[in-house]
């Protein structure tokens, strides 16, 4: 295989594949698919050996405001997270948590609703998200959050 096609191969490996690598550089900075299955599990095992990956929180936004007092959190997705833990408290330093440790045991699940009672409206609440999996943690790379909860906001 000519340098340029297997370069186009490497391309087209890692679009299909999205997350996982199946192709490898050798000394000479040629480009190489992995033809035996056990080069294929060793990328792929690799891959999964490092803490979460980047990620943001997403709504409430940043200094926004919520209609309501059961406010929905969302986050994007953390690469090889296996859970996380959502923390909101009325200040950053999250000592008083109102929501502390909030585990959700799914990684798909990247949204989490504070039970009623726990925010009050007129004030102010700040949130982060700590992504986990057994290399490490990984705190949203834009957080903490703030938000408020509007004067009418419903139960």
């Amino acid at each position: 295989m000519h340098k340029r096609e297997s370069q186009l191969a490497y391309i087209a490996a890692l679009i299909i594949t999205s997350f996982a690598i199946f192709a490898f550089l050798d000394s000479d900075a040629n480009f190489s698919l992995a033809n035996q299955p056990n080069q294929v599990g060793q990328a792929i095992s690799s891959a999964s050996n490092y803490p979460p990956g980047d990620f943001n929180l997403l709504l409430p936004a940043n200094g926004g405001s919520v209609q309501s007092q059961t406010p929905m959190l969302s986050w994007q997705t953390s690469f090889g997270a296996s859970y996380y833990r959502i923390e909101v408290g009325t200040d950053t330093t999250f000592s008083d948590p109102l929501v502390a440790s909030a585990l959700t045991t799914m990684p798909e699940t990247t949204a989490f609703i504070i039970p009623a009672g726990r925010v009050k409206p007129l004030q102010s609440y700040y949130w982060r998200v700590t992504a986990f999996n057994q290399y490490g943690q990984k705190l949203a790379s834009n957080g903490p959050f703030v938000f408020t909860v509007s004067l009418d906001a419903r139960i």
